[in-house]
């Protein structure tokens, strides 16, 4: 019985050893950017407020995507209609970013895929609009005057 106890105790030890060096596997990592990067590397860059989210199964074996509506508050990169369709994917460990319905964003985005959706991810620079501090405001502020 003691024996079997420890042997339990070892295979216990031994999973959460494994699995815990794992997480890491699945887990999102994201090459460190300056903002003025983030801005040169998207193709709209925009204050948006999330009005609307609903996931979708993903297509030819890619992840779950998440669609979000939502309404352009004010932009410094790219042409967008007073409402644009925003694509990212639903799982945090794909770097998903998790936006909130109801809540304002700066988001850095990319046109992406065959039909030109835009996407952005935790990579992207992406944030919530309270997280906007007076660096950020510079480089936007001389990105409109150029």
């Amino acid at each position: 019985m003691r024996t079997d106890f420890k042997q339990l105790l070892a295979v216990l030890a031994f999973s959460s050893l494994f699995f815990s060096g794992l997480q890491g596997l699945w887990a999102c990592s994201c090459i460190e950017l300056s903002h003025e990067e983030h801005f040169q590397r998207s193709d709209a860059v925009f204050r948006g407020l999330v009005k609307k989210s609903k996931v979708e199964s993903g297509k030819r074996g890619r992840g779950d995507d998440e669609v979000l509506k939502i309404k352009v508050m004010e932009q410094w990169k790219g042409n967008l209609p007073r409402v644009v369709k925003i694509r990212t994917y639903a799982q945090d460990a794909a770097c998903g970013y998790p936006f909130s319905v109801g809540k304002e964003y700066l988001i850095f985005a990319a046109y992406f895929g065959e039909n030109g959706d835009l996407r952005t991810n935790l990579c992207d620079g992406t944030l919530p609009w309270a997280k906007v501090g007076p660096e950020i405001e510079t480089v936007l502020r001389r990105k409109l005057a150029s």
